[in-house]
C-alpha cells in the first residue's frame, strides 16, 4: 500500500480564495459572478485541475484563482425591447442507491432540495439524478420503498478528494457503512474497508489500494 493513502491529502493552488467546507468550482464560480468552466480552465489554476480531476470535489484549504469580471457590451436599439438569457449552470446530484452490491432500481421516490421537490423513480441502475443549485448545502431523500419510507438527510457538496483517508471514509459512511470521519487510517475505518470489499466481492483486507478505489468511486458516483 502507498505511504500516501495513510496521511491526510495536502492542500493545492496558490489563488487567493482558500476552500471552505462544502465548496466546490461551481459554487466558487456562481458567488463570484463567474461560469464555473472560467475558474476550472483558467492557466493559474492548472495544477489544481490537475491533482483533483473532478470540479465538484476540492479539499478544504485548496486555494482557487479568482480571475477579476470583464464587462461585456451589447449593441442594441434604444426604442426596442431586448430579452437577455443567463446561461444555466449544468450542475446536477446524482446519487446512486445500492443494496448491498445490487442496485434499488424502479422505486419511488421524493427529493428536495432547498425549497425544490422533484418526485420520481430510480434508474435500472438505482440512479436518482436532479439539477443542483451552486449553494445548495442539504437536502433529503425519500425513498418510497415496499416495506415504508426510508429518509435520508443529504449533506450536499462536502465530499473530499478520494485519494484521501478522509475521502475515503465519506464515500464508505454514504454508503451505509459505520465508520467515524477520523482522517484516520485506524483499526474502525480498517473494519470498514474490509466489510465494502467483502460486499463488492472485492479480496480480503482492510488496506487502502488502487481496487477499492475504484470500487469505491464506481459505487458512489465521484
Amino acid at each position: 500500500m502507498s505511504r500516501d493513502y495513510l496521511q491526510p491529502a495536502q492542500p493545492i493552488g496558490d489563488g487567493d480564495y482558500v476552500v471552505r467546507p462544502g465548496d466546490c468550482i461551481t459554487s466558487i464560480a456562481a458567488a463570484h459572478g463567474h461560469f464555473w468552466q472560467t475558474l476550472w480552465d483558467a492557466p493559474e489554476n492548472a495544477d489544481l485541475k490537475l491533482t483533483r480531476k473532478d470540479p465538484n470535489v476540492l479539499l478544504t484549504g485548496d486555494r482557487v484563482f479568482i480571475p477579476e469580471l470583464r464587462e461585456k457590451r451589447e449593441s442594441c436599439g434604444t426604442e426596442s425591447k431586448h430579452r437577455f438569457r443567463k446561461k444555466g449552470i449544468p450542475a446536477k446530484l446524482r446519487l446512486r442507491l445500492l443494496l448491498g452490491s445490487k442496485p434499488r432500481r424502479d422505486l419511488r421516490y421524493t427529493l428536495t432540495i432547498d425549497e425544490t421537490t422533484f418526485k420520481g423513480r430510480t434508474t435500472s441502475e438505482g440512479i436518482v439524478e436532479a439539477p443542483l443549485p451552486p449553494h445548495a448545502r442539504e437536502g433529503k431523500l425519500v425513498l418510497h420503498a415496499p416495506g415504508g419510507d426510508e429518509i435520508m438527510p443529504l449533506d450536499l457538496g462536502s465530499v473530499e478528494p478520494i485519494r484521501s483517508v478522509l475521502g475515503v471514509q465519506q464515500r464508505l459512511l454514504n454508503l451505509g457503512i459505520r465508520v467515524t470521519l477520523s482522517d484516520v487510517l485506524d483499526e474502525q475505518t480498517r473494519r470498514a474497508i474490509e466489510e465494502f470489499r467483502a460486499r463488492m466481492g472485492l479480496s480480503a483486507g482492510g488496506e487502502i489500494d488502487d481496487a477499492l478505489l475504484g470500487e469505491l468511486e464506481r459505487a458512489h458516483g465521484c
